[in-house]
C-alpha cells in the first residue's frame, strides 16, 4: 500500500484522504474505493499524492513524495554500486 511504501522510507504514514492530495477531487475518489488510507493502493496512491500547499493537481509534484523518495534512493543505490565508481576494484572483488 501506499503507506507502507512511504514507511519503507521513513516517511509520515497517511491518517486521512485529504492528506495525500490537495486537489478535492482525489480524497473523494478515494474514499469511493477504499475505507481508509491504509488501503489506498501503491499506484494511485504515489501518483495521486500532491502537497496541499502546491497548485493540488494530482500526480507526485513535490520533492518530499515517496514516489520521488523511490526515485532518489534507487538513483543512490546504482551510483553507490556501480563497478566503475569503486576505488578498490581488483579482478578478486569479481569473483569468489
Amino acid at each position: 500500500t501506499t503507506n507502507d511504501f512511504r514507511q519503507f522510507f521513513g516517511m509520515k504514514r497517511y491518517e486521512a484522504f485529504e492528506s495525500i492530495s490537495g486537489n478535492f477531487d482525489v480524497p473523494n475518489a478515494f474514499r469511493e474505493f477504499y475505507e481508509h488510507p491504509d488501503k489506498v493502493e501503491l499506484y494511485p496512491g504515489v501518483f495521486c499524492e500532491s502537497d496541499s500547499k502546491m497548485s493540488g493537481d494530482p500526480g507526485p509534484s513535490d520533492l518530499d513524495s515517496a514516489l520521488w523518495a523511490a526515485i532518489f534512493s534507487d538513483v543512490i543505490t546504482l551510483v553507490r554500486s556501480d563497478r566503475f565508481y569503486t576505488v578498490d576494484w581488483n579482478t578478486n572483488s569479481l569473483t569468489s
